[in-house]
């Protein structure tokens, strides 16, 4: 009898704890995915098997596409330089984040070209 009334109270309490840690947690994350989505730079997650995971309008619309479109297709840019290409690999490679000037080609053949970062995402273990 004890122990189901200590395994309620447990509960009860688990619950509201929940509630009141996870209220400032989410407010937190909807700011940040309104500054994400609103930023004037393009940010794009790409997943180890080379598909965009996550972009922001920004990122989209170097293509000239909508953000659904690119979501889930392999991330391969068309770079003119393959200079730029080598660099980018051997960074990635290291886990080293990149920065330079790329000159590249959309899909609809049109040229653009543009100040790039590429930074590498570790999860807590460190691991990309």
């Amino acid at each position: 009898m004890v122990s189901g009334v200590f395994i309620i109270l447990i509960i009860i309490a688990v619950f509201f704890f929940s509630k009141t840690v996870s209220v400032p947690v989410q407010n937190t994350l909807i700011t940040l995915n309104h500054a994400i989505d609103q930023a004037a730079e393009a940010i794009i997650i790409i997943g180890r098997d080379g598909n965009v995971q996550f972009a922001n309008p920004a990122g989209a619309a170097i293509d000239e596409r909508s953000v659904s479109d690119i979501i889930g297709h392999p991330f391969k840019p068309k770079i003119a330089s393959s200079d730029s290409n080598l660099e980018i690999s051997k960074a990635m490679a290291q886990k080293m984040t990149w920065s330079g000037r790329i000159h590249g080609t959309r899909h609809d053949g049109s040229e653009y070209t543009m100040a790039l970062t590429l930074t590498p995402v570790r999860n807590p273990g460190d691991k990309l």
